[in-house]
């Protein structure tokens, strides 16, 4: 990801926590929630005593 797409994450998040909020408002404040974005590297992730990259993932979900 680049820190666009981390930014419209964020985004997103802190507007599904404000529209979910019986004070929305409140979410304008950078204090009041954080959001936290855990990234696996390229690499990282494995399945059956493989290494899975993001283009066989994509392969999985996409057949």
């Amino acid at each position: 990801m680049n820190d666009d797409k981390r930014r419209d994450i964020v985004r997103r998040v802190n507007r599904v926590l404000a529209d979910a909020d019986e004070d929305p408002a409140r979410f304008a404040d950078a204090a009041t929630a954080w959001v936290h974005i855990n990234e696996i590297p390229e690499g990282n992730w494995g399945a059956g005593g493989e290494i899975v990259r993001i283009e066989d993932i994509v392969a999985l979900v996409s057949s």
